[in-house]
């Protein structure tokens, strides 16, 4: 760090200003100036902001901090946004405390901890259940530290819902819903709906089908937390209608998830053929998701059914948390959840856990 009595004078004489007019603007002596410029005494911390307004620098400038430290906050940044697309969350986690370590108060680096935890606490699932906890409450106190005093509402909001999933998975779900309901709602009108007043020919056709695809997305999200084999049945339909010809692109991970709730629903009714012949679509489109999504196959894919013939889908930027594919999930821990006993005497079951090379 420079000294600081240097780089007043500097500045000082940078913005006109005499020892006796900075005094008088601070409401110091001339002397105690002068004093600061000659290294023989350091001005007072809480003059520190009022210099900084007067020379119009910011505080690292005044106190002479390297300026590399935003050249290594980049790179940290980087460092943590690009697990986003490898998916690695141990990079990750080592990545936001390495920001953290390097950077504290900031709390944007502390939102990227908080977030992190979320993940990590999965590590200790399911041998320690303590751990795990233990990881999830960390993630909402960092959380909660963050909306203390951060500004920025993109990281509110991000923070808030990370409270809220966190609490639910800690069964806390009453204080979980007091930021849950202070949540901001959705618009009912919005960029999207105006640019359509501003569009025309291909482009508008794309905007509007971009759109039927966010649409398509979305209420698929809203009816899996439903909970029932209806409206798992009920977005599968959805889907296959809207996609008749079966190029799902980036819904084959989708239509794999909703399958494999189905065939957990099935189970419970005792319906196990069914259950199977469910498990078996699940399969096969996790294998077909995993041909656009795996990292060596990652590309822009494009959609042919009529609504969506126009929108393309580019995998290398899908936001993505965790390393492993989706065939692998499918076998590693769909299979052997425990919902899934009654079916292992079967024999197309057991064919079903035949790997495919």
């Amino acid at each position: 760090m420079e000294n600081i009595g240097k780089r007043i004078r500097e500045l000082r004489k940078k913005n006109d200003l005499t020892q006796e007019k900075l005094a008088d603007y601070l409401g110091v002596s001339y002397q105690a100036v002068s004093k600061w410029e000659t290294g023989v005494s350091s001005p007072d911390l809480s003059l520190i902001r009022p210099l900084t307004k007067l020379l119009h620098v910011s505080a690292d400038e005044l106190l002479g901090i390297d300026g590399d430290s935003d050249a290594r906050f980049d790179e940290l940044e980087r460092m943590y946004k690009d697990t986003y697309t490898t998916g690695d969350l141990d990079e990750r986690w080592r990545a936001a405390n390495l920001a953290v370590s390097e950077y504290p108060g900031n709390l944007t680096c502390l939102s990227w901890l908080a977030d992190a935890n979320y993940y990590h606490a999965y590590d200790f699932l399911p041998d320690e259940p303590e751990k795990y906890r233990a990881e999830l409450e960390k993630s909402v106190r960092l959380s909660e530290r963050v909306l203390e005093d951060c500004t920025d509402e993109e990281i509110r909001k991000h923070m808030s819902a990370n409270i809220v999933v966190c609490l639910s998975e800690l069964g806390r779900r009453e204080e979980a819903r007091i930021y849950a309901e202070q949540y901001p709602r959705r618009n009912s009108f919005g960029r999207e709906d105006l640019l359509t007043f501003c569009l025309t020919g291909e482009e508008l056709i794309r905007h509007r089908q971009e759109e039927v695809k966010t649409a398509l997305e979305n209420l698929c999200g809203v009816l899996t937390n439903v909970w029932s084999p209806d409206a798992v049945l009920a977005s599968e339909a959805v889907i296959r209608s809207l996609i008749p010809d079966g190029n799902y692109v980036i819904f084959h991970e989708t239509l794999a998830r909703l399958t494999v709730d189905l065939a957990k629903y099935l189970i419970r009714e005792g319906r196990y053929a069914e259950a199977v012949a469910a498990l078996e679509k699940a399969k096969y489109h996790s294998r077909e998701y995993d041909r656009i999504d795996l990292p060596e196959n990652r590309g822009v894919y494009r959609f042919t059914a009529p609504l969506l013939d126009h929108v393309e889908c580019d995998t290398r930027k899908r936001c993505v948390s965790g390393t492993s594919s989706m065939t692998a999930d499918f076998y590693e821990y769909h299979l052997p959840d425990a919902v899934f006993d009654p079916l292992r005497e079967r024999e197309d079951f057991r064919k079903l856990l035949e790997r495919e090379e």
